[in-house]
């Protein structure tokens, strides 16, 4: 077997001296590579007097001199004064050789990871060990090929479309990668629902992700998503597995790739995440493109100290902040959700302080977005909170609520509405738009006014069922109880209105 000696002849104990004497004899190189002048990269030789310069340095915001290291730091290192030129011959060198001791360190704690079949971390030691080099880089220039730095943004902003196209108008283009999107609600208030609709889009768009549970076992949201992705009913789903399966697989075909993984609440912390979504990019030999996690409430951060257990405000700080940095160094962009605080619940006008845990998540996200879901007439609305790249901030969207497959599809009266506005919006007719409930009997409180007035009790008016959204045909639905009744008659004019729209866009 034929033996490297680069490491004996380029990072011997001699170039180590030498290298560290010309970093410590000139302050300003001392001061570009101290973040990763690390003594354990060096031989335990050094370790004692390095450390004693950090902490100089530390202390005192200046480098000490060569006889402050000999007398106090006990080693003597020569005076060599770098000259202007070959100064960044000295930072390249540092980088090479600290970029070498991390890899070498990092395989080393790879093996122990290899023991303990914690594959997922491996990935990432490596990772932090090539990111280790000297900062070169000194910022954008604001002058120098604006275009690009324009077109930059547009790639970055925007480009992560949502799969609902009112939503992504809204947000000047949709979300965008490397970012931390919140939704809110109540309890039961439909978080859940608008990750796993997500997640159905996004499969269907091609991309790949992962679905962490903290709350739901993973047959349950796989059932769910199942509905949603067949537009079924969930009881349908449960006593008909083979049909729904078969379409499941159909539909897997030209969809990417979607894994469900049901992580312990309260312990679970975004390294477990982290380490979770790496293992699976290895194993699957796949690129994620997002995460959905369910929700924030129900992490745990590492960076909580003992009398910060308590302390929500800390607690959900440090979490967003964590969530955001994993999409930053993991190039995907981090779906999660939060509950309503108790002000929340109960008022009718929603504000940021009634996000459940203060606003130290608010500040970190990029997008906020409040969920109010009205099962009565199948809508779900969405509250925009906070948006850092558009100004749908203060405004509200419909969207369609199917309650039996929970599938949350663009509303045919918002689309309407947006392409009639003259604002340049046009629904592509590609995804699915839906109506949600277009005709609905008359409420317990309408039913009660009658009764107190001694009027007749107005005929029950059942939900029309056949209107067919999206389609060239759709059955005519009038029936006797409409003709009779003109409240009724005019629910059905809006039921044709919206069909007979629909069928002139295609």
């Amino acid at each position: 077997m034929i033996q490297s000696t680069v490491d004996v002849k380029q990072y011997g104990i001699n170039a180590q001296q030498y290298l560290l004497s010309q970093i410590f004899s000139n302050p300003d190189l001392y001061v570009r590579c101290k973040n990763i002048l690390k003594p354990e990269y060096f031989d335990k030789t050094f370790h004692e007097s390095i450390q004693y310069v950090h902490d100089y340095a530390a202390k005192y915001s200046s480098s000490p001199t060569l006889k402050d290291i000999e007398v106090k730091g006990g080693y003597q290192y020569d005076q060599y004064e770098v000259q202007e030129l070959h100064k960044q011959s000295v930072l390249d060198t540092c980088g090479e050789f600290c970029r070498h001791k991390a890899l070498a360190l990092a395989v080393e704690k790879g093996m122990e990871l290899v023991h303990q079949k914690k594959y997922g971390g491996i990935e990432e030691l490596i990772r932090e060990a090539m990111l280790v080099t000297v900062q070169n880089e000194l910022g954008l220039d604001i002058f120098e090929n604006p275009e690009d730095t324009i077109r930059s943004l547009s790639t970055m902003q925007g480009s992560f479309k949502s799969g609902w196209e009112t939503l992504d108008y809204k947000l000047f283009g949709g979300f965008g990668r490397r970012e931390l999107e919140i939704f809110a609600a109540a309890s039961g208030g439909g978080k859940s629902v608008v990750l796993q609709n997500l997640a159905v889009n996004f499969a269907k768009a091609g991309m790949n992700g992962a679905y962490i549970s903290l709350e739901l076992a993973e047959e349950l949201v796989a059932v769910r998503i199942y509905g949603m992705m067949t537009e079924s009913k969930l009881s349908n789903v449960k006593n008909e597995a083979e049909k729904i399966g078969f379409a499941v697989k159909v539909e897997g075909k030209n969809s990417g790739m979607l894994r469900i993984k049901r992580l312990p609440e309260s312990v679970t912390t975004t390294d477990d995440i982290e380490s979770y979504l790496r293992e699976l990019q290895i194993k699957m030999e796949i690129k994620l493109d997002y995460v959905c996690v369910d929700y924030l409430d129900l992490l745990t951060s590492n960076r909580l100290g003992p009398n910060d257990k308590s302390n929500t405000f800390t607690k959900d700080k440090f979490v967003s902040e964590e969530l955001r940095a994993l999409a930053t160094k993991m190039d995907l962009t981090v779906f999660t959700a939060s509950q309503f605080n108790r002000s929340g619940m109960d008022e009718d006008k929603k504000s940021q302080s009634q996000i459940a845990g203060g606003i130290s998540k608010i500040y970190t996200a990029d997008n906020v977005i409040y969920i109010e879901a009205r099962k009565e007439t199948g809508e779900l609305w969405f509250d925009f909170q906070k948006t850092r790249n558009s100004s749908a901030v203060g405004s509200r969207l419909r969207m369609s609520y199917d309650i039996d497959s929970l599938r949350v599809l663009d509303h045919a009266t918002t689309v309407q509405q947006m392409e009639t506005e003259g604002n340049g919006f046009r629904h592509s007719g590609v995804s699915k738009i839906g109506g949600g409930n277009m005709a609905l009997p008359p409420s317990t409180m309408q039913t009660l006014r009658h009764t107190l007035s001694g009027a007749a009790k107005p005929p029950s008016i059942q939900p029309d069922n056949t209107v067919t959204l999206n389609t060239d045909s759709a059955p005519d639905s009038t029936t006797h109880n409409e003709i009779q009744n003109p409240q009724a008659h005019a629910g059905t004019d809006r039921v044709h209105a919206m069909k007979q729209w629909l069928n002139q866009r295609k």
